[in-house]
Parts: structure tokens; sequence; C-alpha cells
């Protein structure tokens, strides 16, 4: 299951893209901060795993802001914890280019 919390449009080299970011989850102790590029057609140019995707974590993207041809997500993390829905939270920015390099 993915979940978009937040999505930009850019120009970039005559062409509009979206960058998206939010949360992805595939089993029910785990959600993962994802960040994802595409084009105005849909088409996935790529998409990136920011968080750990291991047993007991949680993070998710919340915002998005491009400057001087950098994406940064603002999100959150956790780390390891005895219940799931009450792990201890961080506030994170990660920082990406437009071809997707950290």
């Amino acid at each position: 299951m993915e979940v978009f919390r937040a999505v930009i449009t850019v120009d970039e080299q005559s062409s509009t893209v979206a960058y998206v970011t939010g949360h992805a989850s595939s089993r029910a102790d785990n959600t993962t901060a994802m960040l994802a590029k595409y084009d105005l057609k849909g088409n996935l140019l790529w998409s990136k795993a920011l968080g750990d995707t291991g047993e007991m974590k949680k993070s998710g993207g919340t915002a998005l802001a491009v400057l001087n041809g950098y994406i940064y997500v603002a999100g959150f993390t956790s780390s390891d914890g005895k219940k799931f829905n009450t792990l201890p939270l961080s506030a994170v920015l990660w920082k990406y280019d437009s071809s997707g390099n950290q």
C-alpha cells in the first residue's frame, strides 16, 4: 500500500515532472518513507525508499521543496520499539538531486 502526502511539479529540461512523497508498506509492522518522480503522463521515472524497511520501523515523507535542482523531503523516522504504533519519532530532512542521487 502506498500513501502520498505531498506532490510538487517542477519544470526540468523543457518538461514538467512531478515529485511525490509519503510512505509505502508491505506488512503490518513497517511503513517506509518514499520519494518518486513521475512524468506528466503518470509514468514512473524512478523511486527511492528513504527509510529503513526492517521490522518495527516507521518513516514517512510529509513535505517537499525544490531549490537549486535539489529535492528536499521533510519527514519522520523511528527506531525499534515494543509496539509499532507507539514508536518514538524523529524529524528528518532528506536531499536528492533530480536523478535520484542522495
